[in-house]
């Protein structure tokens, strides 16, 4: 039985809006490589874009995902 996170991988891969994005294709090697503090650097990057601190955008996700 493969892996659920590699199956989302590929998935997230063939995706056509991904693969003709750079930033996206970008932000799937951040994952991909575990590069964990050029993740935080663009998690930050995206919290300062949108004017939003760290638990305004944890509080987003758990209301999303009914956490």
């Amino acid at each position: 039985m493969p892996n659920p996170s590699d199956v989302l991988k590929t998935m997230i891969q063939r995706n056509p809006q991904i693969q003709n994005n750079p930033m996206a294709q970008n932000f799937i090697g951040i994952l991909q490589s575990g590069d964990s503090k050029r993740g935080e650097e663009v998690a930050n990057n995206l919290l300062s874009t949108y004017g939003m601190t760290k638990e305004q955008a944890m509080n987003q996700v758990r209301n999303f995902f009914h956490f």
